[in-house]
């Protein structure tokens, strides 16, 4: 019966030992305020925008270059675990968006530095989900990438167009182009802007002709119907144009070409903004 009791109170002992021991832990957390005279630490992350399910590398040191990533006191303050998490001295990206992170080790604390976490799909980074109201607010709208596509357009076509079966970069690569045409006329609904609907047409034209030229017009019909410049149709005009003010932009123009004959865009591979014969499908 001692021997019992001695072997519980030896466990009790051990136990109580181990959980007082900090091990490196992370702590899901809001910005914090703190006293600029606490950060004397020196955060460094190799990259600070990456891929989703990559990793980079995390470094922590004390005001005297004392390189410190490997101390198990560390606690990891990071906005949304999400995102991000941090194991030894590596960062891993896990799904798309930002975190705010933070070291902190008996007391002292690091400066915050903001992570930011993409997804590439065939190629193309994913611009970040923009601000709804923000994003309608003016008629151009939110482009964070400068590529004169509105991001929640751009967003749509990468991702939806993703899924066609047969040819998903040749039809991401038209759509982007239709969107960035229509971003120039909503700008500016002018007569000598039509020519940017008219180059995606030859592009578009030139990558029918491509896959048909030897068909017969049934065997035509059939693959435009199964292959037709997007699959995304009603969904990417109702995007482009989610506004008032944007719609009337689309009336205006049509306004101005109405009662005007326009000759066929000829099929033209250099019409194409992405040279589609590069892209392998």
């Amino acid at each position: 019966m001692r021997y019992y009791i001695f072997m519980m109170l030896l466990l009790a002992v051990v136990l109580f030992q181990g959980c007082t021991e900090r091990e490196q832990r992370t702590e899901t957390n809001t910005t914090q305020t703190i006293d600029p005279a606490l950060q004397t630490l020196e955060l460094q992350i190799e990259t600070v925008e990456l891929p989703e399910n990559n990793d980079t590398t995390v470094t922590l040191k004390t005001d005297d270059g004392q390189d410190i990533t490997s101390n198990k006191n560390i606690v990891w303050h990071i906005s949304d675990t999400n995102v991000t998490e941090i194991n030894g001295t590596k960062l891993f990206a896990k799904a798309e968006g930002t975190a705010t992170i933070r070291a902190e080790v008996d007391g002292e604390y690091s400066q915050e530095q903001n992570v930011t976490v993409y997804k590439i799909i065939h190629g193309h980074r994913l611009p970040p989900e923009p601000d709804k109201e923000k994003n309608n607010a003016t008629l151009l709208g939110i482009d964070d990438n400068n590529n004169g596509i509105r991001d929640d357009v751009e967003r749509l076509i990468i991702v939806e167009e993703a899924k066609n079966l047969h040819f998903p970069k040749t039809q991401t690569a038209l759509s982007l182009q239709y969107a960035w045409a229509w971003q120039k006329i909503i700008e500016a609904p002018i007569l000598k802007n039509r020519i940017y609907l008219e180059k995606y047409t030859s592009c578009q034209r030139y990558f029918e002709k491509k896959y048909t030229k030897e068909m017969t017009f049934t065997e035509y019909m059939a693959w435009a119907k199964e292959n037709a410049s997007t699959i995304l149709g009603i969904k990417l005009e109702d995007q482009i144009f989610n506004t008032r003010a944007r719609i009337e932009q689309r009336f205006e123009f049509n306004k101005i070409c109405s009662g005007n004959l326009f000759d066929l865009p000829p099929a033209d591979l250099t019409a194409c903004q992405i040279n589609i014969d590069e892209l392998s499908e």
